[in-house]
């Protein structure tokens, strides 16, 4: 019997890891991604964040660039993104669009929608299911975290 972080890992694999790879993306088997630059200066960083207690079942992805210095005793090939300096670090739902966006210009409304910047995706032991929730999440990777961890390179 297949467990969800059984599911959850080989999608990763199956779905995630060639894709990323094709953008110089390494796969440290431990859901993190990184794509060292500049001769080893700095690394951008895709993080597959799994759920825990009340949102087990769930995931999130953390982006981060990690400039060597940031943090004493961590070189830019195993950084972590908490490891990174807050001003380089953000979760890919703060960067997609948010259908409160159109509240922006309403603070009545606002005060009953408020905004979120985060967002755990569902997944299962069902593996079709959590690899299209994977996929999913790889379309606005490309569309809104690589462009984002591109902006933030020193």
């Amino acid at each position: 019997m297949t467990t969800r972080s059984d599911a959850f890992n080989k999608g990763l694999r199956n779905i995630v890891e060639p894709v990323l790879n094709d953008h110089g993306f390494k796969f440290d088997k431990s859901r993190t991604f990184r794509r060292v630059c500049h001769n080893e200066d700095f690394s951008e960083i895709i993080n597959f964040q799994l759920g825990q207690r009340s949102t087990e079942g769930t995931f999130t992805v953390n982006l981060a660039v990690f400039v060597d210095g940031d943090a004493d005793n961590i070189s830019v090939t195993k950084a972590l993104e908490y490891h990174c300096k807050p001003s380089r670090r953000e979760r890919l739902r703060s960067l997609m669009p948010n259908w409160t966006s159109v509240l922006a210009g309403k603070p009545i409304l606002r005060r009953w929608f408020p905004a979120t910047t985060d967002k755990w995706w569902k997944f299962s032991e069902n593996e079709k299911f959590t690899q299209k929730q994977q996929a999913k999440v790889l379309q606005e990777i490309m569309t809104y975290g690589i462009p984002w961890l591109e902006s933030n390179v020193p």
